[in-house]
């Protein structure tokens, strides 16, 4: 077989949530969303997964914005997940820099 014409390396998986295409996206009502709360500094929101999809969801990894909207999760640009929160891992914290006023 040709080089050019060989499929792909195994190690070039497609993300998880391209790998579960019957439960990805999750609709984006599915999941809790809070209030938006703040410091000097930032504003920050958590999301909630519900416990029936937690299972499909890797734990122990910070999720890039191109994976937290895959598996469903909806929020304006500018967030980040930044946080790790090991004794519920099915809680999504994320944080912006918080807008100035008149800015």
């Amino acid at each position: 077989m040709d080089a050019s014409t060989s499929s792909p390396p195994h190690h070039q998986k497609l993300p998880f949530y391209l790998r579960k295409p019957n439960v990805f996206p999750i609709d984006p009502f599915e999941f809790y969303y809070s209030e938006i709360y703040s410091d000097d500094v930032y504003d920050y929101r958590h999301v909630i997964i519900k416990e029936c999809y937690r299972k499909h969801i890797p734990k122990g990894m910070l999720f890039t914005e191109t994976e937290w909207r895959g598996i469903g999760v909806q929020m304006s640009s500018g967030w980040h997940h930044f946080l790790l929160h090991n004794p519920e891992p099915y809680i999504l914290i994320f944080r912006r820099p918080k807008k100035i006023n008149g800015a």
